[in-house]
């Protein structure tokens, strides 16, 4: 029973993740998702650093924390509880949720190209 439990929460947990549509694959690395990201409007930007920590920035405001990996979902919780990024991966970005402040909404972000 446990395990079957256990298997219907990671089951809802990237149905949750890809905004329930097609499902999210898990991420199995922080350092296949390093890199600089940006949501397709430019209005959200993440850097994410090899060591975990990363940098999301929005119009209103830079957030610093440090990246988790929780059941195959990135996890980016801001510091101070101010929100938090959930993602895996669909089609090549990033997609889930994120919570800033008290706004909840979907995400989807794409690797920003290298500009060498």
């Amino acid at each position: 029973m446990r395990s079957w439990l256990a298997v219907s929460g990671a089951v809802l947990t990237l149905f949750a993740l890809s905004g329930g549509g097609a499902m999210a694959e898990p991420v199995s690395s922080i350092g296949e998702v390093a890199g600089s990201w940006q949501s397709k409007s430019g209005v959200l930007t993440l850097e994410i650093r090899q060591d975990g920590t990363f940098s999301v920035t929005y119009p209103s405001a830079t957030r610093n924390g440090v990246a988790k990996l929780i059941d195959g979902a990135l996890v980016l919780p801001f510091s101070n509880n101010q929100g938090e990024l959930k993602l895996g991966w669909n089609s090549g970005a990033l997609e889930g949720s994120y919570i800033i402040d008290i706004v909840t909404g979907p995400l989807r972000i794409e690797r920003v190209a290298n500009k060498d």
